[in-house]
């Protein structure tokens, strides 16, 4: 019993000891906060919609088209007089939602096929493997929309699709991480012990090849923000007049040159929403690995 929990503590205590080397790196880096300056108000404005937006995003008026700066709208109307701001305060809660999900979806999937091939390897490895290699052949946006058009158009199937198409990245990764945790020492010494597999995968290898997760799926939200709000664009996700980034920016085609405010807004939250993702995706990577930094 006593080796058991000895070789039990020693990882659980050196973990703890890496978490807080790891949070204050991250402190240190200007990207994560930029991040986090960036992330936090749009987030915010995204959760509290209802009680913070001045109208109903789907509410039309007789005042189309008023530039920004406009009594009562900070940041105009659209051309049926919609109010920009709350649409796009209402268009966050789907744009970052769809992100979660489709990363939900890949990480989780792709993770339990990951560990699994890892750890049991043979013919469970290898069919695993082999399905993902063809899976990789083709581009992710690719895959995706192979998927709709088999599924058809909207913002559930393509949630869907991306996610589907996001599963082979993070079984790979997890896959090389859990063959590296299955070779080190107390692993190998836990399961000589006797230690079921299930115990070994939830105590010893799923929190060794939890931190590159985290980092590959806080960038792969980003991608699939933009992923997402490219397919409303074309017409393949959000429905049209659905308060939706990528959805604005397919109803603001029309009215680029009379209203430019139409196409900004959504085109500037987008790319502040992604690069403040991608910053603190970058600023994890490097402070969980410090030869990086």
């Amino acid at each position: 019993m006593t080796t058991t929990g000895t070789a039990t503590a020693a990882p659980r205590e050196a973990r703890s000891g890496r978490r807080r080397a790891t949070f204050k790196r991250l402190l240190r880096k200007p990207g994560f906060v930029f991040g986090v300056l960036v992330l936090v108000p749009l987030v915010l404005s995204a959760v509290f919609a209802p009680q913070l937006a001045p109208y109903d995003p789907s509410a039309m008026s007789s005042a189309r088209l008023l530039p920004p700066g406009s009594p009562g709208h900070l940041l105009g109307t659209d051309n049926v007089g919609r109010d920009v701001l709350s649409r796009m305060m209402y268009g966050g809660r789907l744009s970052l939602f769809v992100g979660i999900v489709v990363i939900g979806i890949g990480a989780s999937a792709g993770s339990l096929l990951g560990v699994i091939a890892g750890y049991f390897g043979g013919v469970v490895d290898n069919v695993i493997m082999r399905v993902t290699d063809v899976m990789l052949a083709f581009p992710d946006i690719l895959l995706a929309l192979l998927l709709i058009t088999m599924l058809g158009p909207g913002i559930f199937n393509v949630m869907i699709a991306l996610g589907f198409a996001t599963i082979p990245g993070f079984t790979r990764l997890v896959r090389s991480s859990t063959l590296e945790v299955r070779s080190l020492e107390y692993v190998e010494a836990s399961r000589a012990l006797g230690n079921r597999s299930l115990r070994l995968l939830l105590h010893h290898v799923l929190p060794n090849v939890f931190q590159p997760v985290i980092v590959v799926a806080s960038l792969g939200v980003a991608t699939a923000i933009l992923a997402a709000a490219g397919l409303s664009f074309i017409g393949l996700g959000a429905a049209p007049g659905t308060a939706e980034w990528g959805a604005m920016l397919n109803d603001a085609r029309t009215y680029m040159r009379r209203a430019w405010w139409l196409a900004t807004v959504p085109g500037v939250t987008i790319t502040l929403a992604v690069l403040a993702i991608s910053l603190m995706g970058e600023a994890l990577r490097e402070a969980f690995d410090p030869r990086i930094g």
